[in-house]
């Protein structure tokens, strides 16, 4: 699409009429927070090498080998780098977490919460 107003109207129509043509049926809060990430101010202070460090620990290998691939990209290509070969994390086939749950902050993932914070470096 190439104009503003064009999309614009496309995105009026699916708020406005959902997916069935009638009416939008989903949770417009999180529609926002997805398609206007900077409207939500939540800062997570993580930084590169930090998530490495912390990933590391997940996936079983050496922070090290972390921070010398990130060298050559950013930090979530060396993370699904690293989840590819590891062989500690198993690779589900369908999402267990919803938007929903994510945008609640009352409900942490429960299976990884815990093992999360027990190598939290904060």
């Amino acid at each position: 699409m190439p104009s503003y107003n064009a999309k614009s109207e496309v995105v009026g129509r699916f708020f406005g009429r959902g997916t069935d043509g009638k009416e939008f049926r989903g949770d417009l809060y999180v529609w926002v927070r997805l398609l206007l990430p900077g409207v939500v101010k939540r800062i997570y202070n993580l930084q590169s090498k930090q998530l490495c460090k912390v990933f590391a620990r997940i996936f079983g290998c050496h922070e090290e080998d972390l921070l010398e691939d990130l060298e050559a990209g950013d930090v979530a290509e060396t993370v699904a780098t690293f989840f590819d070969k590891s062989s500690k994390v198993e690779e589900s086939a369908k999402s267990s977490l919803t938007i929903h749950q994510v945008k609640n902050e009352k409900t942490p993932p429960k299976p990884y919460y815990h093992r999360l914070k027990k190598i939290s470096i904060f």
